[in-house]
């Protein structure tokens, strides 16, 4: 039997939690010191990874490749350790390529399925492999340029097919992928392969040049002067979403001369990559795999001892000076066995028509910069490619390590930034992912997690962090309407949980309740506080602000309003709950009122007042006494709702508190919630809706939690035929009965038409796929509510929502 190139190695036990922890202590980038420290720890690690090959192979291979596609802050010191195992014969280069192979499917599967979780995670680490030479050069920039021109196929066929937005965004997010990862494999590029990396930078200039533009600013989380009054909206031609982070990053290139292949990349201080070893290392390793080397006094390593044993490796070449070198894998060589016969190219990134049924999934997944500070602060270094390698690296974190934030502090803490001190750059990636339109990739206490740790670990974390929240709010009036709703809610909860520490005085907050009661720094402060007190005590808060806010706090002592009724109605409502205390049952109520003739109205107030301590104790009574409930809200079931908000219109948290209750007791649903939300006003002319007159914070969080169900609803294929169609009809009710009274001129004075028209294009927007048809069929049909708004700013604010992913 003929005997192999290698001998037969047993690697023993093999603890998969062991080698995971070992990756994860390798340090992100390589230290400036002679000692080359960090260079030697990889070096071990390698050495102990080897020696589990060829049994543990495949092990070994899942854990490297799930550690490149979920921290990419490893990918630099990743490269590099495969470099130092594809060093250490074939069973090293075997492992390499069992990696780079799966790397490369896994990205091309994740761009083909719509899911581009890890696809430019995937090719930013494809990147790096090429500048550690793992990966040919060539290879690198050949996978970059089908991707390219699956962008431009992308791209002409949205001029000429229906689904424009879709192959647009297609396009758009394959160009962004490209463009973050081109950076860390373009210095390896210019050196050998320059004419590729010409091209590459010709061919994304061109489809730049070329694409498409947004409709509108919807997704813009600054609309400029005009936003106030709505006087711009749907203008055109804005950076937002994937979009506007693509112009962004490109301006990067432009401004530093990146565009051009001449472009000196090694300059860039935030690229820095691991060095090869020399030749006093390499001694090293062949002493670690058993082979005593020979060194001359000048310390190079002249070869093997004599007596020792020379292991045979086709992992290396000489190059031209007849220096070993590392042998780079091929195009050819990632080709899986299984699939070579069949004739199968390397990557899966070639235009794929599956997917652009998916895009859906392509036009929230990226969070786009948005700048908060001063330009002095967020410069790094001689260039702007360094503000976007840290930003990207910074949102790559966020998104991989969401679900272990215990680590992602400590990573983001210190990222592979070459010395430069990037703590401002860092605060506004923060800041641009929690405030991301339409929606936000996580919870609102994430975020909120993630700056409370960094401000404990980052000294200087803190002073830019509040930094951006007073730049934003002096452009609040231009800022998006959902946006700084998010930055109140979050506020709340950083204040209650840093003893309210906050510059008030300093920065001129106090003067916010002198303003008009629409003005957007006095309902800022406003929404804030109201957050703030579901955290805290009335005191607590008035204890720590500064006098001046008080009267933007609300009332401390939270108690119903049985006096709607009179007199003599609060009497028989503490009747009704002195019964209620005693555990009447509700067949004894309904034998009083019907004795009385009466009806159940102070019974149901009663009800309320006492179960809004909690929701135990409103559910409790929900249930207990549901006959009673259910005989006075027969054939009007949205009285409750006007008892409900009668009883507890001070409080919002009581009355969502109750309202949830109410639905999942099943006594309404949510199209008759929202067909009280547009009820007229209480108490005005008839035409005016509370939402547009006023503040209405009851009546718009019943609109969102409402609209919400309703188009989840209506969107889901499951429910039947006509229950879509009941829940289509109450969208289309409300939607007629609010655009029909602005059409009328019946909106609120002192700005609270304009807040409401605000408010409802952040709804068109976050619901657009379900409400397009529905209120915007253009048709010119009773159902197209929008077309048959008479008041043309009205329309064009609601189309503006509806339209926010659709290209010009």
């Amino acid at each position: 039997m003929k005997r192999g190139r290698e001998p037969i190695r047993y690697g023993g036990y093999y603890d998969e939690v062991r080698v995971i922890h070992e990756l994860l202590d390798l340090p992100e980038s390589p230290e400036s010191s002679e000692e080359r420290s960090d260079e030697d720890a990889v070096s071990v690690v390698a050495h102990q990874l080897v020696g589990k090959l060829p049994h543990h192979q495949y092990g070994v291979q899942q854990v490297v490749v799930d550690m490149a596609l979920s921290h990419p802050t490893k990918h630099d010191v990743l490269a590099y350790l495969l470099s130092l195992m594809c060093r250490k014969g074939n069973y090293g280069r075997d492992l390499c390529k069992g990696v780079l192979s799966e790397v490369v499917r896994t990205t091309g599967s994740s761009i083909k399925s719509g899911l581009p979780v890890h696809a430019k995670i995937g090719l930013r680490f494809l990147a790096c492999c090429s500048a550690a030479d793992v990966l040919e050069p060539k290879t690198a920039a050949s996978i970059m340029n089908m991707t390219v021109e699956s962008a431009t196929k992308a791209r002409e066929k949205s001029k000429t097919q229906d689904k424009l937005a879709n192959y647009a965004f297609y396009g758009e997010y394959l160009v962004y992928c490209v463009l973050c990862a081109l950076p860390l494999a373009a210095e390896s590029l210019q050196r050998t392969e320059k004419e590729m990396l010409a091209s590459l930078l010709e061919k994304l200039g061109a489809y730049i040049a070329g694409r498409p533009k947004m409709k509108n600013d919807s997704l813009c989380l600054y609309k400029g002067e005009g936003y106030p009054t709505l006087a711009n909206v749907g203008v055109g031609g804005c950076g937002a979403g994937v979009a506007g982070q693509v112009d962004w990053i490109w301006a990067a290139y432009q401004s530093d001369g990146a565009h051009s292949p001449d472009f000196d990349w090694s300059k860039v201080e935030t690229i820095n990559h691991f060095e090869p070893a020399g030749a006093a290392s390499a001694a090293a390793e062949a002493k670690q795999d058993g082979v005593e080397m020979v060194v001359d006094g000048n310390g190079k390593a002249e070869g093997p001892a004599e007596g020792g044993d020379e292991v045979m490796n086709d992992s290396t070449t000489k190059n031209e000076s007849g220096k070993e070198g590392l042998k780079s894998i091929t195009e050819e060589e990632l080709i899986p066995p299984r699939h070579q016969k069949s004739g199968e190219t390397v990557p899966s990134f070639y235009f794929s028509q599956e997917t652009v049924e998916k895009v859906d999934r392509f036009t929230e997944v990226v969070a786009p910069y948005c700048s908060f500070l001063p330009k002095q602060h967020t410069r790094l270094g001689d260039h702007d490619l360094n503000q976007v390698l840290i930003h990207e690296l910074a949102a790559d974190s966020l998104t991989s390590l969401a679900t272990s934030p215990q680590n992602l502090g400590k990573i983001l803490v210190s990222l592979p930034a070459g010395g430069l001190q990037y703590t401002a750059v860092l605060a506004e990636a923060v800041f641009s992912d929690m405030l991301q339109l339409p929606s936000q990739h996580f919870a609102p206490i994430f975020y909120s997690g993630v700056i409370s740790d960094l401000c404990l670990k980052m000294p200087g974390f803190p002073k830019y962090m509040s930094a951006c929240v007073r730049y934003a709010l002096e452009r609040v009036d231009s800022m998006d309407l959902e946006a700084s709703q998010r930055l109140a809610q979050w506020q709340a909860y950083h204040l209650s949980a840093f003893q309210f520490q906050w510059p008030w005085e300093r920065w001129g907050w106090t003067d916010f309740p002198q303003r008009g009661e629409s003005d957007r720094r006095r309902v800022y402060i406003k929404d804030c506080f109201v957050s703030l007190q579901r955290l805290a005590y009335h005191e607590h808060i008035t204890k720590k602000v500064p006098p001046e806010l008080h009267p933007l706090v609300e009332a401390g002592r939270v108690e119903p309003n049985k006096r709607a009724e009179g007199d003599e109605g609060e009497k028989k409502i503490d009747m009704m709950s002195s019964l209620i205390f005693k555990k009447r049952s509700a067949e004894d109520f309904l034998l009083y009122l019907e004795g009385a003739n009466e009806t159940p109205k102070h019974v149901v107030m009663a009800i309320l007042c006492i179960g809004g301590k909690s929701f135990t104790h409103m559910r409790t009574l929900l249930k207990r006494y549901r006959a009673v409930i259910d005989r006075y809200a027969k054939d009007k079931p949205l009285d409750i709702l006007d008892i409900l908000f009668t009883t507890w219109s001070k409080f919002p948290d009581k009355f969502m508190m109750a309202f949830t209750c109410l639905l999942e007791e099943g006594i309404l649903n949510d199209v008759e919630a929202l067909e009280w939300s547009a009820k007229d006003h209480l108490g005005g002319e008839p035409g005016s809706l509370a939402l547009l007159t006023s503040r209405a914070r009851i009546h718009w969080a019943v609109v969102e939690s409402s609209l919400a169900a309703c188009c989840n609803v209506a969107s889901d294929r499951a429910s039947g035929e006509e229950t879509r169609r009941t829940y289509e009809g109450g969208i289309k009710l409300f939607w007629s009965r609010v655009m029909g009274s602005l059409g009328k001129g019946r909106g609120g004075e002192g700005g609270w038409s304009s807040f409401a028209l605000q408010h409802l294009q952040c709804l068109a927007r976050r619901h657009a796929k379900v409400l397009k048809p529905l209120i915007a069929a253009g048709d010119g049909g009773d159902d197209d509510a929008v077309s048959a708004c008479q008041d043309e700013g009205a329309r064009r604010a609601v189309q503006a929502g509806l339209d926010c992913f659709s290209f010009a």
